[in-house]
């Protein structure tokens, strides 16, 4: 009959050694159905708890509420001095500026800007951008493009409407390409 090497590394039977214990990891956030779970500050998962994301299913826009100092109370669409008086502001301004402030309204339209705590509870995100990313953030994908497209056809009737002589319509033309850049 043999008998086992002694030495390092020989065990018997009843002193068999323990494997080693893997260091516990703590929980990432993870996405899961309609629910981010997220790990608290401390890591061991008990500060976050669950957060529920609300699914928003209605748009952020509200035309009929909508005031501006540009149109009456009881405005038509295409309203010619609506068109005339926004096409004057557009001469008026200067691109660099109002470049600056449509996209301050986009980013916060995009919640990228003047996002609150209990906004971000809401979303169950940080910013509009991580949201846009997310199955629940499909309503948020639809006002951005509602956006686009709402700005896209003002210059377009803006550009394209008959409220004004070629050479303005040009300035216009040259102002929006300034506004692009």
């Amino acid at each position: 009959m043999a008998t086992p090497p002694k030495g390092r590394g020989a065990a018997t039977a009843s002193s068999a050694p323990t494997p080693p214990r893997p260091r516990p990891r703590p929980p990432r956030a993870t996405w899961s159905g309609c629910v981010l779970r997220r790990a608290g500050r401390d890591g061991q998962g008990g500060g976050g708890g669950v957060c529920g994301a609300l699914v928003e299913t209605i748009s952020s826009f509200k035309p009929g509420r909508y005031q501006s100092s540009l149109m009456p109370a009881e405005n038509k669409p295409l309203e010619m001095n609506i068109l005339k008086r926004v096409k004057e502001l557009l001469a008026e301004v200067d691109a660099k500026t109002a470049a600056k402030h449509i996209t301050k309204a986009d980013c916060m339209v995009a919640r990228i800007l003047g996002v609150t705590k209990e906004m971000q509870r809401m979303m169950g995100v940080g910013f509009g951008l991580e949201l846009l990313t997310l199955p629940h953030g499909h309503q948020l994908r639809l006002d951005l493009l509602e956006r686009f497209y709402t700005m896209s056809i003002m210059m377009a009737v803006d550009l394209l409407g008959c409220t004004g002589s070629t050479e303005e319509r040009a300035a216009l033309l040259h102002k929006t390409i300034q506004l692009a850049a």
